[in-house]
C-alpha cells in the first residue's frame, strides 16, 4: 500500500502544524508556525483558521498566537477513558501509592512511542516530568525498558535502532548489545531497576502488565528518590509492584474483549 494513494495532503499539512506544539511550547504566531512547517504563508493561515472555527485551536488577538482548543482536549479524554488498562488498574493505582508514598506510573507503547497513561502522585515533593499521553523514546524510562524487554526481537531492534538514529548517537551496534543485554537481564528477573540513569537522584522500578493470550499490554512502575533505596526497602517495593500488577492483569484477562 502505498502512502501516496490514501493519503489527503491538505490533511498532512494541518498534522505537520499540530505537530509544533509541546508541553514546552504552546503558543505560536503565524510566522513561528510558517517558519516551523515550511509550508505557504497563504496555506498556514487558511488551515490556522480552519483548526480555529472548529475549535482545534485558540487565537488570542492581544500577542496574535495561536494555542490548542478544548476540541482536542475532548478527544484525548476519549483516548484516556478508553484505555483497556486505565479502568482495571484505576483503584490499584489509588491503593499502591498509599502503601508505598511514591510516584506510581503505568504506561504503554503504541507506534514505537511511550507514553504514560495513568499516574498517582504523593505530596512529597517529587514531581516527574511524567506528562500523561507526552510521546517520548521507549529507552528513556524503566516502564519503556521494561515493555521492550517483553517485545518480539525483531520490533524491539527497529525501535531501538531509530531510538540511535534520532540521538546520532555513535558506536550504534555496541549500544545497541549493551541496551539488549540490559532488557534480557529484566525479562529474566521479572522487573527493570535503575538509580538516576534517565533523572538524576530518582530511581526508578518497572514491571509488566498482562493481558488476553498472556501478552504484555502496559507496565506500571515507581519512581522514588536515590537516598531512599536501601536493599530492604527495594525488595518490598518490588513485591508490592508485582503484587499489584498481577491483580490488574488478572482483571483485565477477565474482562471482555
Amino acid at each position: 500500500m502505498e502512502k501516496s494513494q490514501y493519503t489527503i495532503k491538505v490533511l498532512e499539512k494541518a498534522i505537520r502544524i499540530l505537530d509544533c506544539y509541546t508541553h514546552g511550547e504552546n503558543s505560536f504566531t503565524l510566522d513561528e508556525i510558517t517558519k516551523r512547517t515550511k509550508l505557504s504563508k497563504p496555506t498556514v493561515f487558511r488551515i490556522l483558521k480552519t483548526l480555529e472555527q472548529n475549535g482545534f485551536l485558540r487565537y488570542t488577538k492581544t500577542d496574535e498566537t495561536y494555542r490548542l482548543g478544548l476540541r482536542l482536549l475532548d478527544l484525548g479524554s476519549i483516548v484516556y477513558t478508553s484505555s483497556p488498562v486505565r479502568k482495571p488498574a484505576s483503584k490499584h493505582l489509588d491503593h499502591l501509592s498509599e502503601t508505598l508514598k511514591y510516584t506510581i506510573l503505568v504506561g504503554v507503547i503504541l507506534d514505537g512511542q511511550f507514553m504514560y497513561i495513568d499516574k498517582r502522585e504523593m505530596g512529597n515533593g517529587l514531581k516527574l516530568p511524567a506528562y500523561l499521553g507526552a510521546r517520548r523514546r521507549p529507552e528513556d524510562n524503566a516502564l519503556g525498558m521494561i515493555l521492550l524487554a517483553h517485545m518480539e526481537e525483531e520490533l524491539r531492534e527497529e525501535i531501538l535502532k531509530e531510538g540511535i538514529k534520532e540521538k546520532g548517537l555513535k558506536k550504534a551496534e555496541a549500544r545497541l548489545a549493551k541496551i539488549t543485554e540490559r532488557l534480557t537481564e529484566a525479562r529474566i528477573r521479572g522487573y527493570y531497576i535503575e538509580h538516576g540513569e534517565f533523572i538524576d537522584g530518582i530511581s526508578s522500578i518497572a514491571v509488566p502488565i498482562w493481558g488476553h493470550g498472556n501478552k504484555v499490554v502496559a507496565a506500571l512502575g515507581v519512581s522514588l528518590p536515590t537516598k531512599n533505596t536501601d536493599g530492604i526497602q527495594i525488595d518490598a517495593i518490588i513485591r508490592e509492584l508485582i503484587h499489584t500488577s498481577n491483580l490488574i492483569s488478572e482483571e483485565i484477562k477477565n474482562s471482555t474483549h
